[in-house]
């Protein structure tokens, strides 16, 4: 009887801590970057990175979804991998990506993931050359300032629109509640421009220069 009751007592102490074990849970909110209030359903999608095996890459593991407050909590399994990578996704905002090692999570305590959430807007420069003179006529535009760290935004410098008959748009996201501040000028001719226009939330702004 003795060593039925220590049986059936380890079985309830694994029982127990099954949960801890075998899975993580991560909590934490989504909050607007530029208003701070939370964001609403926010797609969320948690994936497992490894770079050897028959597993190489990423796997998908994991979804959920913020409260109306921009809470959340996700249960995912634990298993043995390099790191995890967080998907952030909604509507009118930027994808966001937030990567964390293995040895970042615990299994006995949760695990806190907050994100200020980046809203995004966008500039269309159109551009025209309607009164060409010479087959060097060129175009030159600056970015002084602006959202850089995504996969599609325009990095600060220079940017060129060469030739007689330029007719053509430039697209730049940019965090909405922000200026995209920029100059421009027509290298052959004595003129210079500076501007800045503040980035509305899922929304484009035509910038039309003819020269």
């Amino acid at each position: 009887m003795k060593w039925i009751g220590i049986f059936l007592l380890a079985l309830f102490i694994l029982g127990c801590n099954k949960h801890s074990t075998t899975s993580f849970t991560v909590k934490g909110q989504i909050i607007n970057s530029q208003t701070q209030v939370g964001v609403a359903s926010d797609a969320i999608y948690i994936y497992e990175n490894t770079s050897s095996g028959m597993n190489a890459g990423q796997t998908l593991i994991a979804t959920g979804s913020s409260n109306s407050d921009g809470s959340y909590s996700i249960e995912f399994p634990r298993n043995l991998v390099e790191s995890y990578t967080f998907r952030f996704y909604k509507e009118g905002y930027f994808l966001e990506e937030i990567q964390k090692n293995f040895d970042f999570f615990h299994t006995s305590s949760d695990n806190i993931i907050n994100l200020n959430h980046r809203p995004i807007g966008w500039i269309r420069f159109i551009v025209q050359n309607t009164a060409p003179t010479d087959p060097q006529d060129q175009l030159k535009i600056l970015k002084e300032s602006g959202t850089e760290n995504c996969s599609d935004c325009c990095q600060d410098g220079y940017y060129y629109f060469d030739g007689p008959n330029v007719d053509s748009t430039w697209i730049c996201p940019n965090e909405a509640g922000t200026y995209f501040v920029f100059h421009f000028w027509d290298v052959l001719q004595p003129s210079y421009s500076k501007d800045s226009v503040l980035i509305q939330q899922n929304d484009t702004i035509d910038y039309v220069i003819q020269y």
